[in-house]
């Protein structure tokens, strides 16, 4: 019987305690609309992963191009020294030659000249060996 009393005794506890529970308010009304907010705020905060995956692969073009024209640009730099220098190089070298071609020159003219000048020291020597005999 003291078995019996203590059993319906502890029933009668818990059942008065899930009653206080479920009478009780958990959450008060401000919470339970900021809870409505953020739901709705993440909703819009959550993007479609086909329009982000598309946005991605936009920037990814993007910056492909502008690195490619950046690429362009020094390539065409680079060619634009290198033709640069090739041009002067082709100047140096023609301006060696004609140099090289007027040394030349000079000395065939310089050659001619002493040529014409032992001819006349000849001719000069003859004509006085020809006076004197």
């Amino acid at each position: 019987m003291y078995f019996h009393l203590a059993e319906e005794e502890e029933n009668s506890v818990v059942h008065n305690f899930l009653q206080d529970l479920m009478e009780t308010k958990v959450l008060d009304l401000g919470i339970v609309e900021d809870l409505k907010v953020d739901s709705a705020q993440n909703k819009k905060r959550w993007r479609d992963p086909s329009i982000t995956m598309e946005v991605r692969h936009k920037q990814v073009k993007e910056n492909r191009m502008r690195r490619d024209a950046e690429r362009d640009k020094l390539r065409k730099e680079k060619e634009a020294l290198k033709e640069a220098r090739e041009e002067a190089w082709q100047l140096e070298k023609e301006k060696q030659r004609k140099k090289r071609q007027e040394a030349r020159r000079q000395e065939e003219l310089i050659q001619q000249e002493m040529i014409r000048l032992r001819r006349e020291m000849e001719e000069k020597r003859s004509v006085e060996q020809l006076a004197q005999n």
